[in-house]
């Protein structure tokens, strides 16, 4: 019975450390109301030690997967300019991807600024990649939706 329970203990570490290295960035999504009818929209990562994510402006293509927004659904709203980056921005030659490259690292946080008119509600979804210093995991696409008036 200790043997079993040990056993069951085991791939429960396994499978927690497993789960936390196929996630090392998590999102936190929230608004601030600057002033009647403008908002920022605020997508703030944080990345686990040895782990990076990329800026929406790289040199090329051909390299990792650039962090993007996409607005699908805009009701009574209208973006102004670009997405933002605040952080500290690291530009480096990546031997991985063997080209030039903006990434963060521990924390990033992205703005949107929006004007509104009435209600209004945004949808759409961020991608991002992350990489350490041996392997990059998938792309993946985070939802969101925002409700502001």
């Amino acid at each position: 019975m200790k043997h079993l329970i040990l056993v069951l203990c085991s791939l429960f570490a396994f499978s927690l450390s497993t789960q936390a290295q196929a996630d090392p960035v998590s999102w936190e999504i929230t608004k601030n109301k600057i002033k009647s009818g403008e908002y920022e929209l605020i997508f703030e990562a944080t990345i686990e030690p040895h782990w990076a994510i990329y800026s929406q402006f790289l040199e090329s293509e051909d390299g990792p997967i650039a962090t993007s927004f996409t607005f699908e659904n805009i009701e009574n709203a209208k973006l102004e300019n670009k997405v933002e980056e605040m952080g500290q921005r690291l530009d480096v030659y990546d031997q991985l991807f063997e080209m030039n490259i903006s990434k963060y690292k521990k924390t990033v946080k992205f703005v949107q600024r929006v004007k509104i008119e009435g209600k209004s509600k945004i949808s759409g979804y961020l991608t991002f990649m992350c990489c350490n210093d041996e392997s990059c995991l998938p792309p993946k696409d985070v939802p969101f939706e925002f409700s502001l008036k």
